[in-house]
């Protein structure tokens, strides 16, 4: 048990990070309708923009410590730092993946917005 809470607070720990990194967007204010921009100030908007977020990472980081012995996922890396399984663990061959697969994903993601973009903008001069 004790072990599940220090697990889950490291993923926490680390989605948090995550989360925060959110604070470097720069949130569009003319969008927002004029009642919300007069009663919060643009932190404040981002602020708030977080709690989203940031109420997923924690029903999120609640399920996956509670489950993930049961749906066998793999946490190596990070039960290695808890001490708790004592495996060679190939940091190497874990950022070789993770370049890989998150160059994929990005190029993909990048695809999709590209093509989404072009359609929507084609709508809305189009039909002028």
């Amino acid at each position: 048990m004790v072990y599940k809470i220090k697990l889950g607070f490291v993923l926490f720990i680390l989605g948090t990070i995550g989360v925060l990194s959110m604070l470097t967007v720069e949130i569009p204010m003319g969008e927002l309708p004029k009642a919300i921009t007069d009663r919060f100030t643009p932190q404040e908007i981002k602020m708030l923009t977080l709690l989203n977020p940031l109420l997923l990472l924690i029903t999120g980081v609640l399920v996956r410590t509670a489950l993930h012995e049961k749906v066998n996922l793999k946490i190596r890396s990070i039960k290695a730092l808890l001490n708790k399984e004592i495996t060679k663990i190939s940091f190497k061959e874990q950022l070789k993946a993770g370049v890989i697969y998150g160059t994929v994903a990005g190029l993909f993601i990048t695809i999709i917005a590209s093509f989404f973009e072009s359609f929507f903008t084609c709508r809305v001069y189009c039909l002028g």
